[in-house]
């Protein structure tokens, strides 16, 4: 298997295969992602689940807690978004971001868009041009 996508198939992709059961619930990933974590608003979210491919967030060191889970999103978004090859890219006045910027998009609205979102965690020139096209690699990232 080369790409987390291999797991399934094109009648039934990997995200809709029964991954478990949540207080005795079949769930799939897709229904963890869509259902369960989107639906809480927080479209940080999007830096700390991960798929398992190339270009998802890297994976955290620890466990994400309750306590401490404020402080751990802004850290994992802080460092997706850092990550030239994953997250956000800038190349003269155009800045290129993760594909996840443009399938969520509707997700980052609470802080005004996606640009507005970023700015809080990257100082960006005022006369940029947003550009989700960093290539979204599903190879499995092998770590």
């Amino acid at each position: 298997m080369s790409s987390i996508k291999d797991a399934g198939s094109w009648l039934e992709p990997v995200w809709d295969k029964l991954a478990g059961k949540i207080n005795g619930k079949a769930m799939s990933l897709g229904k963890i992602e869509h259902e369960i974590l989107r639906s809480m608003g927080e479209p940080r979210i999007h830096m700390a689940i991960v798929c398992a491919s190339l270009s998802c967030p890297d994976l955290r060191h620890e466990a994400y807690r309750a306590d401490i889970l404020e402080d751990q999103l802004q850290d994992q978004t802080l460092r997706f978004l850092q990550n030239k090859a994953k997250g956000l890219k800038i190349e003269g006045h155009e800045i290129f971001v993760s594909k996840i910027f443009e399938w969520f998009k509707d997700d980052f609205t609470k802080y005004g868009g996606t640009e507005a979102f970023i700015r809080q965690y990257i100082d960006i020139p005022g006369d940029v041009i947003l550009k989700p096209v960093i290539t979204y690699n599903w190879d499995l990232n092998g770590d």
